[in-house]
């Protein structure tokens, strides 16, 4: 059975503040200082103990960075 339904596989969170790439730079494992607007990111977000959590995509649009990830995690 295929799941034609992509939408609902992802969820968006949109942050903004100019001290967001300093916050999600201590959260995620990529650098986002090489964030740029025509390039995503992709990245991990871990637990304290540094077990992963999920994968994500970072993109930076509208003045904004947005994080791409699976909707059951949002």
């Amino acid at each position: 059975m295929t799941d034609n339904n992509q939408q609902e596989r992802f969820a968006a969170i949109h942050i903004t503040g100019a001290d967001r790439i300093a916050f999600l730079q201590g959260q995620l494992s990529n650098d986002l200082r090489q964030l740029q607007p025509d390039q995503p990111l992709l990245a991990g977000w871990s637990n304290p103990q540094g077990r992963l959590i999920c994968t994500l995509w970072v993109v930076d649009w509208q003045d904004a960075t947005w994080l791409l990830l699976p909707n059951e995690l949002q």
